[in-house]
């Protein structure tokens, strides 16, 4: 699905030399380092939202700068530690929100089956206030299944949720992956998930190791 190959990324320091990572179709994987390694740099890579020198490729296709913004608007979706509701739409529209934006069409049993996996079925006619961290969380998670985009990328999505929202929002992302057949990359500081990978990536001088 992807080959990536990082020669060299750098901001005030050298992130990256030399760096490669492989990921395949229905992967679920871990990406793990000590602070300032460079995980959410590598997310931002992959999500094609930061230059580097070296080669993407997606699905075979080397990325350019001509058919970048296609790639990504077309494959990728995005979770990060922080929800980012909107506060003035209530959550079916939250959930909806990237389509509408993008002017694609939408799938009502499509949308019933996905708040029935996520246990936000009750949710949905509320407002953000009135959610719980964890409720948010699922329905962030919503909003990037719902978008049918091939690749999800999670910055920290359980960050901000205490151990037992935690373990919900890993195992709906661990059913997600394995019911949709869609590939999830997720950035973690926790020891606590690894079982849930099929792959975990371990970030070490400058390298993208692979610990699984």
């Amino acid at each position: 699905m992807i080959n990536l190959i990082i020669k060299n990324k750098s901001y005030d320091k050298v992130i990256f030399t030399d760096a490669q990572i492989e990921v395949e179709k229905g992967d679920f994987i871990g990406i793990k380092g000590p602070s300032g390694s460079g995980k959410s740099t590598l997310l931002s890579i992959l999500g094609l939202l930061e230059t580097f020198d070296g080669e993407y490729y997606f699905e075979g296709q080397l990325v350019t700068k001509k058919n970048l913004e296609k790639i990504r608007q077309n494959n990728i979706a995005y979770i990060f530690q922080k929800p980012y509701l909107i506060p003035y739409l209530n959550i079916k529209d939250n959930i909806l929100m990237p389509l509408k934006n993008a002017k694609e069409k939408w799938d009502e049993s499509f949308f019933q089956e996905i708040v029935n996996l996520l246990s936000i079925e009750d949710l949905i006619h509320r407002y953000p206030d009135k959610l719980s961290g964890g409720e948010a969380q699922r329905v962030a998670i919503a909003r990037a299944i719902m978008t049918k985009r091939k690749l999800i990328l999670c910055d920290e999505p359980t960050g901000s949720l205490d151990p037992a929202n935690s373990i919900k929002v890993m195992n709906k992302l661990k059913e997600v992956v394995e019911k949709y057949n869609q590939t999830i990359v997720m950035v973690t500081h926790s020891n606590d998930f690894d079982n849930y990978f099929n792959k975990l990536f371990y970030i070490r001088n400058e390298k993208i190791e692979n610990d699984k």
